[in-house]
């Protein structure tokens, strides 16, 4: 395969890596278009109302991404829950993300954490990424 330049790029190089050099290029020839790969793996699922759902993430994922059709929480450690009540604390002992899709988040040694609902016939879905 060929750069912009003409130059010979060898995608055997860069498996290991998860690196694909076709997206790179057209990243540097669209450099203001956020341009994303689709998702090496996809999680669904359909939550029934504040019944914590445990997310096994991939092996090798590097990085996840959150979305859902309604209010949802992603608690790292421990189960999840719908707040009742004012927590304050860090996410190791209380607390949880409100509908964390704003960003992507690191996946390494992540393994597994916990998604609840405050609503039956939520749909949360996890994008967990080898490399992007």
């Amino acid at each position: 395969m060929n750069d912009s330049n003409g130059d010979m790029v060898d995608d055997a190089v860069f498996e290991d890596l998860h690196f694909d050099s076709k997206l790179a290029i057209l990243r540097a020839e669209n450099p203001y278009i956020p341009i994303l790969k689709f998702p090496d793996a996809v999680l669904n699922f359909v939550m029934t109302a504040n019944v914590a759902q445990d997310v096994n993430i991939p092996s090798g994922a590097k990085l996840v991404r959150f979305a859902g059709s309604a209010d949802y929480y992603v608690q790292r450690y421990g189960a999840a829950q719908v707040p009742t009540a004012s927590l304050t604390g860090d996410l190791s002992t209380m607390g949880a993300l409100l509908k964390p899709e704003y960003a992507f988040f690191a996946a390494q040694e992540m393994g597994q954490l916990s998604i609840v609902a405050p609503t039956t016939g939520t749909i949360v879905t996890v994008h967990c990424y080898f490399g992007l």
